[in-house]
């Protein structure tokens, strides 16, 4: 198991590298729950100065998802109106962030026990969906990002813009065969018969998008909530707490001194 990963260069091959031994870095690999791990440079970037290790280790996937999403397919600019469903999660709150950092106006819908959380990492407007009615909302989105969850597309389209672009980023529904690809291949044919359009798609490991990442760090536009850190030896109980699905932050594993 494993993915994201940061630590400190302990050897570098015999091939020309950007790195030198002693440099913090942050990136991706398969396999990251161990204490030494071997990548390539196009996987990993120096953690910018005064970013603590727990922060960048829990960069990478939900980072590019987000940027790819708020970036590429939502192609959300300055002062489009963004409603962000599924605002919490892990890849949620940094498409919050990410779509604040281009001037969005970002409202985040998100359950009672995390209004406080999206409303920290900057959503102009925060909706507990258990207290309002998210179709009821009055406004018309440029934009809405689908982050996880069950959302009908029917009813997410009343409060789009005519020309709206909806992003799926996974679901949790979907039938026996397909699971979520079925959802969402639904989505998007029903986007065919209409001006508001649908994207679906696969986040890219990216080393260019982790440089970017990485800048927004540095510039403080990203902020990420580590809910705790726990010993290697613990991994199997922090991946059925994840499983669970009531964690607020991020769980970090610590492999190593």
């Amino acid at each position: 198991p494993g993915y994201d990963l940061a630590g400190v260069v302990e050897a570098v091959g015999p091939e020309a590298s950007e790195f030198s031994v002693g440099d913090r870095v942050f990136g991706w690999n398969g396999g990251t729950a161990a204490q030494l791990v071997a990548v390539r440079d196009r996987q990993i970037v120096k953690v910018p100065d005064g970013v603590d290790t727990p922060t960048a280790a829990s960069m990478a996937m939900a980072g590019f998802t987000a940027l790819q999403g708020v970036r590429d397919h939502g192609k959300v600019g300055a002062g489009d109106r963004v409603l962000v469903l599924g605002a919490s999660g892990g890849v949620g709150q940094f498409v919050v962030q990410i779509a604040k950092s281009i001037g969005a106006h970002v409202t985040g819908v998100c359950g009672s026990h995390n209004v406080e959380t999206v409303r920290r990492i900057g959503a102009d407007t925060v909706v507990d969906y258990s207290t309002t009615d998210v179709y009821g909302l009055d406004d018309s989105f440029d934009v809405v990002i689908h982050v996880g969850g069950q959302y009908p597309l029917k009813r997410i389209r009343k409060v789009m813009a005519d020309d709206g672009v909806l992003v799926l980023i996974g679901s949790d529904e979907g039938g026996k065969l397909l699971g979520p690809a079925r959802f969402l291949l639904g989505q998007v044919m029903r986007s065919w018969f209409t001006s508001q359009s649908v994207a679906q798609f696969t986040a890219r490991e990216s080393k260019t998008d982790l440089e970017e990442l990485a800048g927004l760090l540095a510039r403080g536009g990203l902020a990420v909530a580590v809910e705790r850190t726990a010993p290697l030896a613990d991994l199997g109980k922090e991946i059925d707490y994840l499983r669970e699905g009531h964690a607020r932050g991020k769980v970090v594993i610590e492999v190593g001194s």
